[in-house]
Formats: structure tokens, sequence, C-alpha cells
């Protein structure tokens, strides 16, 4: 792969401005602590002056959504990690032009920044991607309890239950899936082409060996969300009519 210049060279980060940023760090971890647990907190008084065992299924709630919003963050930041140390491990070298008076010097990048790099990456698009996963817990909740009403809806002939409790939540998980796939490969077709894994070169478009079977990858699993989607569109569009059919 070709090798991306900027206008200068990395720089070491001192020991003081490490000190700083974790400390930063922290103090933004203690805000984030600190603020859920003035949250749940509060609730818990409120539902305690309705009984115990309000207070203790209020808690209980909140502490779902939490965790839900937690595996929907760690998931997706474990998935863009993976897909973005793989962009990295295919790169022989990257540099940077770093300019001494007059010349510009090609400096290489150390392996150690690049996978910083790329875990920062993963981590940010995890938290984008994860971040009001709490919303999916009544439908999560509902599902898990199960619900049938003992008739079957006319056209699917399926329970009508399926589409109070089954069907938001395949509709979550597909929108999520979906979300995943399209995101990573946005993000290796951008690295790939800022780093020379795809290029024009000759007035063709060149693709490394190691892009194409990334970028394969997840097409081939873009086309099969796709076949899901048209899968579940009948049901989609079932539980969307707001009248029912003429007899």
């Amino acid at each position: 792969p070709g090798s991306p210049r900027g206008a200068s060279g990395p720089r070491r980060m001192t020991p003081r401005a490490r000190r700083l940023l974790a400390v930063g760090g922290a103090v933004v971890v203690l805000l984030i602590l600190g603020r859920l647990l003035a949250v749940l907190l509060t609730a818990r008084w409120w539902a305690a002056a309705i009984s115990d065992a309000a207070a203790q299924a209020v808690s209980e709630w909140m502490l779902l959504g939490w965790m839900l919003e937690l595996a929907a963050i760690a998931v997706a930041a474990a998935w863009f990690i993976a897909h973005a140390l793989w962009v990295v491990r295919g790169i022989a070298s990257v540099t940077l032009a770093q300019r001494v008076g007059e010349e510009e010097i090609p400096v290489a990048i150390s392996p150690r920044a690049l996978t910083l790099w790329a875990v920062g990456m993963g981590l940010l698009l995890g938290g984008m991607t994860g971040t009001g996963a709490r919303s999916w817990r009544a439908p999560i909740a509902l599902a898990w309890q199960g619900l049938r009403f003992g008739r079957p809806e006319p056209i699917s002939g399926a329970d009508l239950g399926t589409f109070v409790a089954q069907l938001p939540v395949w509709e979550i998980g597909y929108d999520y899936f979906v979300t995943l796939v399209v995101l990573a490969l946005a993000m290796i077709t951008l690295l790939y082409t800022i780093t020379g894994g795809i290029r024009r070169q000759g007035g063709q478009l060149v693709v490394h060996p190691h892009s194409r079977y990334h970028l394969g990858a997840l097409i081939t699993l873009l086309a099969i969300a796709v076949g899901v989607g048209a899968m579940l569109h009948p049901w989609l569009a079932v539980a969307a009519m707001q009248e029912p059919l003429p007899m």
C-alpha cells in the first residue's frame, strides 16, 4: 500500500501529557458514573414513596437499560476495533512527511501508534452505535416473557402476539446488524483508500488482495442482510397496516 503524507511528522507524547490525559479521562468517567448514580437514587427514592416493591422494580428496570446499552456499545466497539486492526495488519508501512528546512523527510509511524489509533476509532464508533440501546428494554422484556393472543393474523397465520412481542425485537436486531455492517464497510473503504489499499493507477482502480478479501467479506454480510430484510418485509408490511383488508 502507498504511504499517506501529511504536513508534519508524529510526535511522542510527554509523560506530563500522559498524566493529564489519564486525569482527564478519569474525571470524565467519574462524572458519567456520578450522573448515573444520581439518576438511579432519585428514581429509587421516588418509587420508594409508593412501595418497596416499586423501588425494586424501578431499580431493575434502570439497570436493565444500562446493561443493554453497555452490551451494545461493547459489541459494536469490538466489531469496529477488529476491522480497524485488520486494516492495520495489512499495511506494510505508513509514513508522514516531516519538513526539515526546505525538504520533506518521510517518517514511519510505529505499529503501536497505528494500533492505538485503530482502537480509538473502534471505541468512538462503538459508542456512537450502541448509545441509546436502553430503549430496547421494553420490547426485549416483552419478548422474553412471551405473549400469545390465541388468535391468528389472517394473512400470515401467525399468532397476533408475534407482531406485538417478537417482531419488534427482530427489527431491532436487524437494524443493529445492518448498522454495524454498513459503518464497518464505510470505515475500511476510507482507511484502505487513505493507506493505498484502494487506489487509482494508470487510469484503473487497483485493490490490494488484503483489501479485496476484507471488503468482499463485508459485502457478503451486507448481501445476507439484504436477504434477511426481504424475509422480514412481509411481516413488517402486515404490522404497519392501519386498516383491515376488505373482505
